[in-house]
């Protein structure tokens, strides 16, 4: 259907819109939403479906195909999204690119560099493809001093997630260093006490990049005394090539 849209002050007639008749999960039911935007990026050059995106670039709205995300570590807002640009007041540092990989039309997933010894990724897809959208899979990527490869050639990028999903092995060596001290409810908790003991892990990205991450952006608080990891496992399928 069509309908008319407006994004901080600008108007768009006639963007085109799809009607959920059908909800699969708890989404949409359990938050207090009306609809969802999707950002995938367009790859079809359907005419006749165009990506939100790209009627924002046929109107004039914005100038660049470009959006970026700023969200709060907790769920109060605001939150911000930029269509058309990036807010340099929202992050330190220089930006670097990182080459998007035509994994999934519809997802947003990009290469990390399994190249460690003599060991080479090999193609792995998750075990349940809807799910897929909810997981950062890493291949190769580092907590502290400590160095692992998984068995994946692709991250997907999900702003709608904060969780970090690895395979279980992964998550048995990460115990190790990271050392949990419950589990509940599928959730590991450690010590706020130690958070900040607690090591950076890096991400090695495909091209030389490395994303950090500092304990305190995969730890959050649940209580004064417990806070929560953002750590998670994933059950894998390989791929036959």
């Amino acid at each position: 259907m069509l309908t008319s849209l407006q994004f901080s002050g600008a108007s768009i007639a006639n963007v085109i819109i799809g009607k959920v008749e059908e909800e699969v999960g708890q989404a949409c039911s359990s938050n207090p939403f009306e609809g969802i935007v999707g950002l995938c990026y367009d790859t079809s050059q359907d005419e006749a479906q165009p990506t939100l995106m790209a009627q924002f670039i046929d109107k004039r709205v914005i100038e660049r195909p470009t959006f970026s995300i700023c969200e709060k570590r907790t769920n109060q807002p605001p939150g911000y999204l930029i269509l058309g640009g990036v807010d340099p007041s929202f992050h330190v540092g220089e930006l670097f690119y990182v080459d998007v990989n035509v994994y999934d039309p519809q997802l947003w997933t990009v290469m990390i560099d399994g190249r460690m010894s003599d060991v080479t990724c090999q193609n792995f897809a998750i075990l349940e493809p809807r799910l897929i959208t909810h997981f950062i899979i890493l291949c190769r990527f580092q907590v502290g001093d400590s160095e692992f490869v998984e068995d994946s050639t692709f991250a997907v990028i999900d702003s709608g997630s904060p969780w970090i999903h690895v395979s279980p092995d992964a998550l048995k060596e990460i115990h190790q260093i990271v050392k949990p001290i419950r589990f509940s409810d599928g959730f590991h908790f450690v010590d706020c006490s130690t958070m900040l003991q607690l090591p950076v892990i890096h991400f090695h990205l495909y091209g030389g990049q490395r994303l950090s991450l500092e304990p305190e952006y995969y730890v959050f608080k649940v209580t004064d005394i417990l806070c929560v990891r953002l750590l998670h496992y994933c059950v894998m399928l390989r791929i036959q090539e």
